[in-house]
């Protein structure tokens, strides 16, 4: 039987339709798989935390008191000389009746107790004159500070260790760069006090403050 160009053309026809629905139904089957329900792939998705850590300057005295308690100058000398120093040892040189009971909190400790580096500054409230009084060549009030901790100060500390005139609202620097790190964030601040035979009278009190920034 003798085959038309008319039939030929439909079997190309319905040839194409199949090979069409084939192809629809193999991609069908595909998406499917593509969930990983039968086949060796493996789905992945992601998920994100996010958090914000704000900076904290914070500063405080962990010991924040020096009592010297009460005393004269001693007759055979012009002055008293009461000092507390690095290691924590209060002396008095030609004094009566003061205070050298050796203490932990008979000093000025002072810690960076945030989390960042702090420009540590200093402000006094007397100064020898209005604190001590007297002679002003004979009366003196200073303090010396240095690392309380290994490293502690990782930039300019100036008064390390040399006794330095106590200015009265000065507020200099004392360390240009505390740590916050624990185990090495803390200074320690000593005292000296010159009290000459005609120093003012009756209870002193003063105050310092530490800011940081």
């Amino acid at each position: 039987m003798e085959i038309t160009n008319k039939t030929l053309a439909l079997f190309l026809v319905v040839a194409v339709v199949i090979s069409l629905g084939g192809a629809f139904m193999s991609m069908k089957k595909l998406g499917q798989l593509s969930y990983g329900t039968s086949t060796g792939f493996i789905p992945s998705a992601q998920g994100n935390a996010t958090l914000t850590i704000n900076t904290q300057a914070s500063i405080i005295f962990v010991y924040n008191l020096v009592d010297f308690g009460a005393g004269y100058v001693n007759a055979s000398f012009n002055n008293c000389t009461l000092l507390i120093n690095s290691s924590n040892a209060i002396t008095a040189t030609g004094c009566v009746g003061f205070n050298t009971t050796t203490s932990q909190y008979d000093t000025f400790i002072i810690m960076n107790n945030g989390n960042t580096y702090l420009n540590v500054t200093m402000n006094s409230s007397d100064n020898a004159s209005t604190f001590i009084g007297g002679t002003s060549t004979i009366a003196a009030l200073e303090y010396a500070i240095t690392n309380n901790e290994s490293g502690s100060c990782l930039g300019t500390l100036p008064y390390n260790g040399t006794w330095t005139n106590i200015v009265q609202y000065d507020n200099p620097t004392v360390c240009g760069n505390l740590s916050y790190i624990p185990g090495s964030r803390t200074l320690r601040m000593g005292l000296r006090v010159v009290i000459p035979t005609n120093s003012l009278k009756g209870g002193r009190t003063m105050t310092f403050t530490a800011t940081g920034q």
